[in-house]
């Protein structure tokens, strides 16, 4: 999957070593993904020149905050993150999943 697997294994670990969990009986929700339409990001001039396809996706968890061990809300452990990936071939001729930006974001424009 490109970087976006290195992203994922290093949250994974980030998330063991420090107990990290949602809050229970809780999820996140996935809000698309859909084709990226929206205005260029400085951030994303690599997928502008490389991608197959560039799509965004948001992640809702204000109802299902990240807390450590002893159940308290870690900082920025919730809220709404928006993502913008692109799809490429790799150098073995497999698409795979780049992350392009990532950030914090009020509402989803993904719902907009």
């Amino acid at each position: 999957m490109g970087e976006f697997a290195d992203d994922v294994s290093e949250h994974n670990a980030i998330v063991q070593r420090e107990s990290l969990r949602t809050r229970p009986g809780t999820k996140a929700a996935l809000i698309g993904p859909r084709i990226y339409t929206g205005p260029d990001k400085p951030e994303m001039a690599d997928a502008r020149e490389q991608a197959s396809i560039i799509i965004e996706s948001c992640t809702d968890s204000t109802s299902s905050p990240i807390v450590d061990r002893n159940n308290h809300v870690v900082e920025n452990g919730g809220g709404i993150a928006h993502h913008i990936f692109f799809l490429r071939k790799d150098v073995d001729n497999n698409l795979k999943i780049f992350v392009s930006w990532t950030g914090k974001v009020e509402t989803c424009p993904v719902t907009a």
